[in-house]
């Protein structure tokens, strides 16, 4: 199971070069094995793009290799989603099958572990769902590059429900409701 870090703290409101130093120090390794893995992933992808190329295979396994993009694009965690869905509208760069591909990172991704994200919605609630929430659905009804959607309904007025916007993990976690109009 991924590691699940506090990123509730707000960030300081100027811009101090030093403590952003010293913080940055502090996750040496993690942000060092972060760099390797994504310069491991997208290195092997470049180099099975320059072996179809040396094979004359560039045009036919076009379509295999747009959907491997679009899945290690999305592995690589949200920044890398939002570099695809911006190169999906880029017609002038990418041949028709990325495109294609890529446009799926605009509306259809995968979510991430409900498990994961009911460990993560009961830390920023203090306490469990259960004493919040009357239903909360067991999967997510929506997932986007920075978060995904539960339905759930309110112990404490029946009229209205929520959505849960449960951040994906490493880029913060904010926990928002609004109303859910029923008829």
């Amino acid at each position: 199971m991924p590691r699940i870090t506090n990123t509730n703290a707000r960030p300081p409101r100027r811009y101090d070069p030093d403590r952003l130093a010293a913080a940055l120090s502090a996750r040496s390794v993690e942000i060092n094995t972060r760099a390797v893995r994504v310069t491991v992933v997208l290195s092997s992808f470049v180099t099975s793009l320059l072996q179809d190329y040396a094979l004359g295979q560039l045009e036919r396994n076009a379509p295999q290799r747009a959907r491997e993009l679009r899945r290690l694009l999305s592995s690589l965690g949200p920044a890398f989603v939002k570099v695809g869905q911006a190169l999906s509208a880029r017609p002038d760069l990418l041949p028709k099958p990325y495109l294609d591909a890529l446009a799926e990172l605009q509306d259809r991704l995968p979510s991430f572990p409900t498990p994961i994200a009911m460990t993560v919605i009961e830390e920023e609630l203090g306490r469990p769902v259960s004493e919040v929430y009357s239903e909360l659905s067991p999967e997510p009804v929506a997932a986007a590059s920075l978060g995904q959607v539960l339905l759930c309904g309110d112990t404490h007025d029946s009229v209205w429900g929520c959505c849960l916007d449960d951040q994906r993990m490493h880029c913060g976690r904010r926990m928002q409701c609004g109303r859910v109009w029923t008829c």
